[in-house]
């Protein structure tokens, strides 16, 4: 579910519904689009009719790129402990890694 024992980051549905307050509109509308694309919701007003999208390709300098390497490093070590902690816990994953991937 949204909130509830299923999602550790809102245990009830009052901390989904602050976070989605705090962030506005545009936070309800993604969440409203994702509920949608999986099936979970029915809206007809809904669309990525219209949406426009681009592909920019940007050059990473060599201090761009070794930031990037060093993030990849550390979400993998993140990743690691994770299924570390899991194991020795004999834990199901499935809410952790959508909350990890979605991170």
């Amino acid at each position: 579910g949204l909130w509830g024992s299923a999602n550790p980051l809102y245990p009830t549905f009052d901390s989904f519904k602050d976070a989605l307050t705090r962030r506005g509109v545009g936070a309800m509308e993604m969440l409203a689009l994702e509920m949608k694309r999986k099936g979970l919701f029915l809206a007809r007003t809904l669309s990525w009719e219209g949406a426009d999208f681009h592909t920019v390709e940007v050059r990473l300098g060599q201090k761009e790129v070794a930031s990037y390497d060093g993030a990849v490093r550390w979400w993998f070590k993140v990743k690691s402990e994770i299924e570390s902690a899991l194991q020795m816990l004999n834990m199901p994953a499935k809410t952790i890694w959508r909350l990890f991937f979605a991170a």
